[in-house]
């Protein structure tokens, strides 16, 4: 399930951190997919002989695999953060402003976004631990429904 969590982690660390950094709000999107996948992964690696150690096993996939994700995020909030204290999309957030009526040059505008920049993936980290262990728990139940509770339980060991 450790095996599983990691390889997925990593996964989860380079999407999440060029989905966090296109569009802030939608990295938490990737935790779906990658908790799913961790899940199923640790049933292939596992092959658990009971369903509830294979949820078991998935949601603990899961949860290792956000670390991966929070990273990603943090990465991605920074890159997101760079690219729009730049002068060109300062200039283009002025130019919505004064459009709305409001005060453009108020340097707390740029001080906010930063922040917002920062604080976004620090706020997601709960969400995407719950929501990849969640998905990583129901990636080992498919996981059970499709191919484990067909297969045979190993054999008992002679050593002993």
């Amino acid at each position: 399930m450790y095996r599983s969590g990691f390889i997925f982690g990593v996964v989860a660390l380079f999407l999440t951190a060029m989905v966090s950094a296109l569009l802030a709000w939608c990295g938490p999107c990737v935790g779906i997919l990658v908790g799913l996948g961790a899940g199923y992964l640790a049933g292939v690696f596992e092959k658990p002989s009971s369903n509830n150690a294979t949820v078991k096993a998935g949601a603990i996939a899961g949860a290792v695999g956000a670390a991966g994700a929070i990273v990603g995020q943090v990465v991605g909030g920074l890159l997101n953060a760079r690219f729009a204290t730049s002068p060109a999309a300062q200039q283009a957030v002025q130019d919505v402003y004064r459009s709305w009526g409001l005060p453009a040059n108020d340097p707390s505008i740029a001080q906010g976004m930063v922040i917002g920049f920062y604080l976004w993936p620090i706020c997601c980290s709960v969400v995407d631990i719950i929501a990849m262990a969640g998905f990583g728990a129901l990636g080992g139940l498919l996981w059970w429904q499709t191919t484990g509770k067909n297969t045979r339980p190993p054999a008992p060991s002679a050593i002993g």
